[in-house]
Formats: structure tokens, C-alpha cells, sequence
């Protein structure tokens, strides 16, 4: 995919994170390859994680979320989480990058 910043998330899985409303929209289009994250509370990015992410994947998306959304002067940031299959999870992160992470790339 030639949109977003790639990561590396610490588990291995990949997470493409949007970086305006463009990507944001594009990214909803591949919503059956993964998991959606989006900030509950203040605007920010659309971000999927690719496949079936372990938990601790799942929380660093979450955190690079509310990092790179308008709620990164906050102590914590609400993050909601959809799979494919219409589950759902909301978690309360601090919007910082957790370690571990590797960009790969921003286009």
C-alpha cells in the first residue's frame, strides 16, 4: 500500500497509520484485512492493524493513534478498535510511542 506511515509494530505485525482525510478514507476501503483503530474523542488518524494482532500490538496501534491525532497533549487518549467481524474494543492509552516500533515508511 502506497499511502501512510508503515510500522512495525513490537510483535511483528504491520500497521498502516493515515495521515489526512484522503488516506483516513482509503484505509476504510481494506477494513476486511485487519483491524481499525480511531481516536473516540478528538480527531485524528484512521489506523489499521494488518491481520489478527496480539494484544500488546493492538495497544502499541492504539497509542501510535492517539499519538499522532489531536490528543496528544493529553495524559490518555480513548481509541476504539473494530475487526472485520464487527467486534469491538475501546482502550485508554497514553499517546506515545511505545518502544519497539520501527517506521518503515511515510509517503
Amino acid at each position: 500500500m502506497l499511502l501512510g506511515r508503515h510500522v512495525v509494530l513490537p510483535g511483528g505485525s504491520l500497521a498502516i497509520i493515515g495521515r489526512n482525510l484522503e488516506e483516513n478514507g482509503v484505509l476504510d476501503r481494506f477494513l476486511s484485512r485487519g483491524v481499525r483503530l480511531e481516536a473516540q474523542e478528538v480527531p485524528g488518524p484512521t489506523t489499521l492493524a494488518l491481520g489478527e494482532p496480539p494484544a500488546a500490538d493492538l495497544e502499541a496501534a492504539a497509542r501510535l493513534t492517539a499519538r499522532y491525532g489531536q490528543g496528544r497533549s493529553r495524559s490518555c487518549v480513548a481509541v476504539g478498535c473494530r475487526w472485520p467481524d464487527g467486534r469491538t474494543l475501546r482502550l485508554e492509552v497514553p499517546p506515545s510511542p511505545p518502544p519497539g516500533c520501527r517506521i518503515l515508511k511515510e509517503r
